[in-house]
């Protein structure tokens, strides 16, 4: 016969408890932060036509993009470039909605703030003949530095192709824009 001490024996009751509870309420993984981060590659952007720029791949590293123009772009431009993203829509039955996304960017400029993106758009489409804006952020990306910039607190539902879009303006031909990872924060809704 083994003989347990009441702490060993207290502790392994609470262990079967949160095991029960968690098989009783359908999940067998304890939840400490998000349920999922996804990481995605730029490589897939492309121009919205009619294009004033050009997307390609970035020199070092060449999973990075660079964006350039052969004209100064201004705000009522509206150039955009846009990538398609394979996210989940449902994760062990439940749905699943983005609830944050990290754009990691930098920008060269011949004079300090004049080129920057100046919007960041995740839209949702269905039909061929509309999308929809899911998340709007204009808060203007313009750091020479590397720096990623996070926009959160949303509950995006995953129920059709979800697309990230930037808008940008270019102050000068010889300014470039370089997007790196970008990150999408999942969970899980009942």
């Amino acid at each position: 016969m083994i003989k347990l001490k009441p702490i060993a024996l207290t502790i392994i009751v609470l262990v079967l408890f949160s095991s029960c509870a968690a098989w009783k309420n359908g999940s067998t993984e304890s939840k400490v932060g998000p349920e999922l981060e996804v990481w995605t590659s730029p490589l897939g952007f492309v121009p919205s036509p009619p294009s004033l720029v050009s997307v390609r791949p970035y020199c070092c590293p060449s999973t990075a993009i660079e964006v350039t123009t052969s004209m100064p772009i201004r705000e009522n431009d509206y150039q955009w470039i846009n990538l398609g993203l394979t996210l989940p829509s449902k994760r062990n039955t439940k749905e699943v909605v983005i609830t944050e996304f990290e754009l990691c960017y930098t920008i060269e400029s011949a004079s300090s703030g004049t080129t920057y993106i100046s919007q960041t758009r995740l839209s949702k489409l269905t039909t061929s003949d509309s999308s929809l804006v899911i998340r709007d952020d204009s808060t203007r990306l313009a750091s020479t530095t590397p720096t990623c910039h996070k926009v959160s607190a949303f509950d995006a539902r995953i129920d059709g192709t979800i697309n990230l879009e930037l808008k940008l303006v270019f102050g000068d031909t010889s300014d470039k824009i370089r997007i790196g990872g970008i990150k999408f924060t999942l969970d899980s809704k009942d």
